[in-house]
């Protein structure tokens, strides 16, 4: 995979062990993607409170994004995610799409829903009425980035795992792991 600047995306669980977290930190490139829940991908069950928990633990030890996927199945999820993670990944809702789609209307369907999620995720927090506090997402602002454009004649570090990855910040500063 190095030799051909693919990055391998390491899954991380709920349940997932310390020393585990620590493997993958020490293994991983790119981004590790954490699986925010216990069950079947496009669930409906997602546990924002669970996620903002877990993400400072994994910062611990993790010092590249975090992106998260599994249950993110509309745009208003894709924001509350955003504002907790590095990145938001989202595949079987897309599937999903896909599937439903007639072939004449199926990339422009992809396209509008991918857009919308593209478009909530950017989107700064509401946040609490009267509220003065920022937001997980607007301390972390500094570290938004977009995936660089390649080199010319390069195609760009790829990424060897599954889904749509729509944002990535680059965390600075954090954890032990990752390079």
């Amino acid at each position: 995979l190095q030799r051909h600047d693919i990055a391998p995306i390491f899954l991380l669980a709920p349940t997932t062990t310390e020393a585990r977290i620590e493997q993958v930190a020490s293994l991983a490139r790119g981004y590790v993607y954490y699986v925010s829940l216990k069950g079947v991908t496009g669930a409906g069950n997602l546990d924002l409170s669970a996620i903002e928990a877990k993400l400072p633990e994994l910062r611990k030890h993790i010092a590249l994004p975090i992106g998260v996927g599994f249950g993110i199945r509309d745009a208003e999820t894709a924001r509350k995610v955003a504002d907790l993670a590095d990145a938001v990944v989202i595949g079987s809702r897309i599937v999903q799409e896909i599937e439903i789609a007639a072939p004449e209307a199926l990339q422009d369907n992809v396209k509008t829903f991918v857009a919308g999620v593209r478009a909530a995720a950017r989107m700064p927090s509401r946040g609490s009425p009267g509220s003065s506090a920022p937001s997980a997402r607007s301390a972390r602002a500094g570290w938004r980035r977009r995936v660089p454009a390649p080199a010319p004649g390069r195609c760009g570090r790829r990424f060897s795992g599954s889904g749509v990855l729509l944002r990535v910040r680059r965390p600075q500063g954090r954890g032990a792991g990752g390079a």
